[in-house]
């Protein structure tokens, strides 16, 4: 910032907001298995669960929730290892990727999309 004051590690504090203070605060705070990583143009409040429902697979279940816009979104996610894919639903679509190595830098990744948006009023 133009002339802005620095903290003790020589940042900038960003003018003197509170926004700029909180970040700044996050930085430094030790929090074990928890990654902060606070953006405030958008933020995202993410909640995920993981189960591991046959040995073989993980599912992760979780939602977003947007302030800013009051707006929930669910995310569902199912990678299977015995197929060697993930399994998506976002919303009203349903998702299979697999990726398949060509070499050690190299990838082709497959992607196969359902659209499952049912129309009631029957038009």
């Amino acid at each position: 910032t133009k002339g802005g004051k620095k903290d003790k590690d020589g940042e900038a504090d960003g003018g003197g907001g509170l926004l700029p203070g909180i970040m700044n605060a996050l930085k430094h705070v030790q929090t074990p298995g928890i990654k902060w990583d606070l953006k405030p143009e958008r933020t995202k409040i993410k909640l995920r669960k993981r189960l591991f429902p046959l040995g073989l697979t993980k599912l992760t279940v979780g939602a977003d929730y947007d302030p800013m816009a009051g707006e929930w979104s669910v995310k569902t996610s199912w990678k299977d290892t015995v197929i060697g894919g993930h399994i998506n639903i976002n919303g009203s679509e349903i998702a299979m990727t697999k990726d398949f190595r060509v070499d050690d830098r190299n990838a082709l990744a497959l992607k196969a999309a359902f659209d499952w948006h049912i129309n009631i009023n029957g038009s």
